[in-house]
């Protein structure tokens, strides 16, 4: 699916890859427009937390 102009992504649930969190949050913010994602994150949740270090040294790369 092509959504033109999606202006924010909102994560109620990490996914369990890095790389498709970077895909989801992609659909913001193409074609020179920019875009904002906001996440939630839960501590007690044992996905959340092995994702977690892996997706802030990416976003810092982004």
């Amino acid at each position: 699916l092509d959504f033109p102009l999606i202006g924010y992504v909102v994560n109620y649930d990490l996914p369990d890859s890095s790389d498709f969190y970077i895909h989801r949050i992609g659909r913001t913010g193409r074609a020179g427009h920019l875009g904002k994602s906001i996440s939630f994150f839960d501590s007690g949740r044992d996905s959340d937390r092995k994702i977690a270090p892996d997706l802030l040294a990416r976003l810092i790369e982004v």
